[in-house]
């Protein structure tokens, strides 16, 4: 949900602590995101999202009534939008899609001549907590600017304009220091991100160096690290004993992030088994027997067993041969 939101606070030039209260309710954010996809709606048609207000319509005399009067219901008013040419989107009574703007300034003047008892009054609930007006920027980027459309509509009395209008002023008060803290928040990702690669690849070339110290010992041969053979096409080998003529190739954390189906680059992920595979032909074609060892498995136990077959089985194929 909390990707929705930055997804929506994006498309409307702001971050998500500067939207409408409205606007942050997740089933309102997929609600308004479906709307901007343009799938059920033509071109850039405007639309009005209605943050209703039950309280402005709960008279104690006559419920769901505005005023103790039959008929100022919520009802009433969408049966005014749908008339005016509005279209209910979704069906869920809040957000009301328009062919374009004119229609919906047709709308705004037949509420005050048809349905004058929505607007503001003193001591009784507004019918909307609030009102907005989205106007798609464009349909290709399917941007949205958002108008508080609520003073227009209900006609609000002067203090509580002159509220909002400093609600909006201490809104772009902060928004210079949001913007600076979301800035300093991705910068803290990226070296948060950064560092966990440095670790891992610490933690990498300590194992690897642990196995080629295990080879090493047991071979009783100095080995050639990081060492690109003519033979391998500019492939390295992690360790190359050239007496032994055996390679070690130590298998790190490409590997363990491909097989917790975490990784992201799938053709990083080709080209490394690519490379491996590619390996392991070139030493088979030019006699060196390589010696993988995988990052989950203990060199102190598996380096001994392969190295172990391995001179088994030269020592098997020169008694065949004599």
């Amino acid at each position: 949900q909390e990707k929705k939101l930055r997804k929506l606070a994006k498309k409307c030039g702001t971050v998500p602590e500067n939207l409408p209260t409205i606007l942050q309710n997740p089933d309102i954010v997929t609600l308004i995101l479906k709307y901007l996809k343009g799938k059920d709606t033509d071109d850039e048609m405007p639309a009005l999202l209605f943050d209703w207000n039950q309280a402005g319509f709960n008279d104690t005399n006559v419920p769901n009534c505005r005023n103790g009067v039959a008929g100022q219901t919520q009802g009433a008013i969408i049966a005014n939008l749908l008339a005016n040419g509005a279209t209910d989107f979704m069906n869920l009574n809040i957000l009301f899609v328009f062919q374009n703007g004119q229609a919906i300034g047709t709308w705004h003047k037949n509420v005050a001549v048809n349905l004058p008892w929505v607007k503001h009054q003193a001591g009784v609930p507004d019918i909307c907590n609030n009102l907005l007006r989205l106007n798609k920027i464009t349909a290709h980027t399917a941007n949205v600017d958002i108008e508080d459309f609520s003073d227009r509509v209900w006609k609000r009395t002067p203090n509580s304009r002159a509220e909002s209008m400093s609600w909006r002023k201490i809104g772009q008060m902060l928004l210079p220091r949001t913007l600076n803290l979301r800035v300093r928040v991705v910068k803290l990702e990226q070296d948060i991100d950064e560092l966990k690669k440095e670790l891992e690849s610490k933690k990498n070339r300590k194992f690897q160096e642990k196995c080629i110290l295990i080879a090493q010992i047991l071979l009783n041969e100095e080995p050639m690290v990081e060492y690109r053979p003519s033979f391998m096409e500019g492939l390295e080998l992690d360790a190359f004993f050239r007496s032994n003529r055996i390679a070690l190739e130590v298998q790190g954390a490409q590997h363990r992030l491909h097989n917790t189906s975490w990784y992201k680059d799938v053709k990083k992920l080709e080209d490394i088994v690519n490379r491996d595979r590619k390996k392991r032909t070139l030493c088979q074609l030019n006699g060196i027997y390589l010696l993988e060892v995988w990052y989950d498995e203990n060199p102190e136990v598996t380096i001994p067993k392969k190295i172990y077959k391995f001179r088994e089985f030269i020592d098997r194929k020169i008694f065949n041969l004599d």
